[in-house]
């Protein structure tokens, strides 16, 4: 190896230490040989895909004749017999990362363990899409995405709050709202728990057809949202007024290429209903016709610059009563992928927790159904509690 010089984004190193995990169960999943040698090719378009942090900030950039040395490193076999989704996560939960990230590669599933130092779930997604259609092709697949330098980024940060320029006002008025609550050194005794929830193939439908009759212009998320923290109400006590939710920043390329990196922003949202999916909703649209996420991820990106590298995991100070974390999406990304099938392959996020209060909720609408990964510390919050509170939601659509 070759040893070189640099310093990740200012974003992407403020994420750094925070591990996450982006599964694909119930794939068509090509040979372990055709994915290394794709990885090696990816590596070779954007040669930073391939490197190791150092300690001190620097980085290891891996020499082209160690390419697939370390492809074979990264990308590793799965003795999978009788194993389940929490098996899989498990187990790439517990993969050494000696790059920024690991793929795991079942019969049927690939799960890419990452440094949040990486990028967000979309650059997960850009990584794994990038990865099937290139073990999938005979010829080099062109890049999905672009990496953007410190003043590249920084313009398109900038250009998100231009874009904006008349939530100024708006966003100091709610500035104490929009935090959420006050940070501090995240000490938790125990590892963070995960659940995953399956909805019936027909779930969605039911709960378009119970929005359209009784919240007419609510999206999908708002519903869920609503029903989500109706059942962890019945099985918890009420939760911490509002919720936060993640917004992704990133802006239309005109080439058609995604930015890399981390552009999620979360941003505390309180309805003037938590249990209304009309406020929910309302609430939901405003927040992204004021472009107040573009102003989050610029306050991001400020602290992140003031603050140097990271010195340890941060989080919401507890205030004993659940917190919600919300992410909401689409498989689309990675349905175009070979190997995804629709209403058969489910994607699976397992992320920690923003606090010893906090229940993340990252959902996954896919083919009708719903993927409901629920992150939070068994030491604030009793598993089988919490469980039941989910399944109220996808038991019959609401709380």
């Amino acid at each position: 190896m070759t040893r070189r010089k640099g310093r990740a984004d200012a974003i992407d190193r403020a994420w750094s230490g925070i591990r996450y995990t982006r599964a694909c169960v119930g794939l068509e999943v090509p040979p372990l040989a055709d994915l290394r040698a794709a990885l090696v090719t990816v590596a070779r378009l954007d040669p930073v895909v391939a490197r190791h942090y150092a300690p001190d900030g620097s980085w290891r950039a891996v020499a082209d004749d160690d390419l697939a040395a370390w492809s074979a490193s990264v990308v590793t076999a799965v003795d999978d017999s009788n194993t389940g989704t929490d098996q899989i996560l498990a187990r790439a939960r517990e993969a050494a990362l000696t790059s920024r990230f690991h793929v795991l590669v079942g019969t049927d599933w690939l799960a890419l363990a990452a440094d949040h130092g990486l990028g967000d779930g979309q650059t997960a997604d850009l990584l794994l899409v990038q990865l099937l259609l290139q073990a999938a092709s005979g010829a080099t697949v062109p890049l999905h995405w672009q990496r953007l330098g410190p003043v590249r980024r920084d313009a398109r940060v900038a250009a998100g709050v231009a874009r904006n320029i008349g939530s100024v006002r708006w966003v100091l008025d709610h500035r104490q709202a929009l935090a959420g609550g006050s940070y501090g050194p995240m000490e938790p005794t125990e590892p963070h728990r995960l659940i995953v929830d399956v909805s019936d193939a027909d779930f969605m439908a039911g709960i378009r057809k119970r929005r359209d009759e009784h919240h007419p212009g609510a999206s999908a998320a708002a519903v869920a949202i609503a029903g989500l923290r109706a059942g962890i109400a019945a099985e918890l006590g009420e939760p911490r007024p509002g919720f936060e939710c993640l917004f992704n920043t990133r802006a239309r390329d005109r080439g058609g290429l995604t930015a890399w990196g981390n552009w999620s922003a979360g941003v505390y949202l309180e309805p003037t209903d938590d249990d209304d999916p009309s406020s929910i909703g309302a609430t939901l649209a405003e927040a992204r016709s004021r472009g107040v996420a573009s102003y989050a991820l610029a306050a991001t990106r400020a602290a992140a610059r003031r603050a140097g590298r990271s010195e340890g995991p941060r989080g919401v100070i507890a205030e004993g009563r659940p917190r919600l974390t919300v992410s909401y999406m689409t498989d689309r990304g990675l349905a175009a992928a070979p190997g995804f099938v629709p209403g058969q392959t489910l994607v699976v996020t397992d992320t920690v927790p923003n606090g010893l209060d906090t229940i993340t909720f990252q959902i996954v609408e896919t083919a009708g159904r719903l993927v409901v990964s629920t992150a939070f510390f068994p030491e604030a919050w009793e598993p089988d509690r919490v469980a039941a509170g989910v399944r109220r939601f996808l038991s019959g659509g609401q709380g």
